[in-house]
């Protein structure tokens, strides 16, 4: 199941999870992996920040953080947890005083923390919060393209490995 082509709402069926893994993919899959699938797929984060039905435990994926296929596609897990700092990329509000924390990384990009790479936005901000997370988890920064306009934001600490392949500042 490509979850570009189709949107998904609601808990995964049987029927759905061997579609999505394929008959012989879903047998090589643990017990335990298997309670680790989404069982939420958006196309973007504000579709997932609308939804009124996830709750605490939920697993997440989006195809993209503004549009599918934008680069932003991640995982989440849905907690309550109030002392949880929201920076809308690595932790994201939700309604009824939920969070989507990022899960599942082994790296980051600029695009996952909200950053537009157009050149005019001001995505500093952005891009602080998606170093600050990969320093606090120790992932790479992998951010191949795009040009980004850094305006306000100084002092961008950068700890861990950084492929910016052709990316502009």
């Amino acid at each position: 199941m490509d979850y570009n082509k189709r949107q998904l709402y609601g808990k995964l069926n049987r029927r759905e999870m061997l579609v999505a893994f394929g008959v012989t993919g879903l047998s090589t899959v643990s017990p335990g992996a298997v309670k680790e699938f989404p069982a939420f797929f958006y196309s973007n984060v504000a579709e997932m920040k609308r939804d009124l039905r996830l709750k605490e435990g939920d697993t997440v994926r989006t195809a993209g953080f503004y549009r599918a296929g934008d680069g932003g596609d991640a995982m989440y897990v849905i907690v309550s947890d109030e002392t949880l700092t929201i920076d809308e990329g690595s932790c994201i509000s939700l309604a009824n005083k939920l969070v989507a924390v990022l899960t599942n990384v082994r790296a980051v990009n600029y695009a996952m923390f909200g950053a537009i790479g157009d050149g005019k936005h001001d995505d500093g901000r952005k891009i602080k919060a998606a170093h600050a997370y990969a320093n606090t988890v120790e992932v790479p920064v992998v951010n191949l393209h795009g040009n980004f306009y850094l305006g306000e934001t100084k002092d961008i600490l950068i700890q861990t490995n950084v492929d910016w392949g052709a990316t502009k500042f």
